[in-house]
């Protein structure tokens, strides 16, 4: 299993990445700060999922949605600060297939990764 996390915030990539290591321990985890290069890594690494802050800097968060879905269909968890309905709306509409706000819930964060897991196959 493959996950890129696509986060800016060293903290917060820290904490995603120690919930999955111990959720699953096998899995390969490849992370980036930047929008433009999460989508390079989307091409290259075939990841199973991507967890993709709303905020990245470089190239916003929506528009790496949409890069993405013009080469791949792989599920995409938004991730943001914001509470705003807009903001989940509008990424959703993208092509995001779930949208959580951080702080979030570990039990609820790990559900729903798996659930995204199952969708592109790679658990039961």
């Amino acid at each position: 299993m493959k996950i890129l996390i696509i986060e800016n915030e060293s903290k917060v990539l820290s904490h995603i990445s120690e919930i999955l290591s111990a959720e699953w321990p096998l899995a390969t985890l490849e992370s980036t700060k930047k929008g433009a290069e999460g989508i390079e890594m989307v091409k290259s690494k075939h990841p199973d999922v991507v967890l993709l802050d709303i905020g990245v800097k470089d190239v916003g968060g929506l528009q790496v949605v949409e890069h993405i879905r013009l080469i791949s269909d792989v599920p995409i968890i938004l991730l943001s600060v914001k509470m705003g309905e807009e903001d989940e709306v509008r990424g959703l509409d993208m092509g995001a297939d779930d949208y959580i706000v951080i702080p979030f819930n570990e039990i609820n964060f790990t559900s729903r990764t798996m659930v995204m897991l199952r969708r592109a196959g790679v658990l039961s």
